[in-house]
């Protein structure tokens, strides 16, 4: 599975609608809502060993 692209869409709820002081933040950290880690953790499970950039 080292050729597997997973691509997660991304939402409107981020870390900074709940903390603005929130500096920068990884993509994988900075969306919060409920699709994106759904969508996120299933990808991750596809390919548990896949580079999470």
């Amino acid at each position: 599975m080292d050729d597997l692209l997973v691509i997660v869409p991304c939402g409107r709820s981020k870390v900074w609608d709940k903390s603005p002081e929130h500096g920068p933040t990884p993509v994988r950290d900075a969306y919060t809502g409920s699709p994106f880690k759904v969508n996120r953790e299933y990808a991750e499970y596809l390919c548990p060993t896949c580079d999470n950039r």
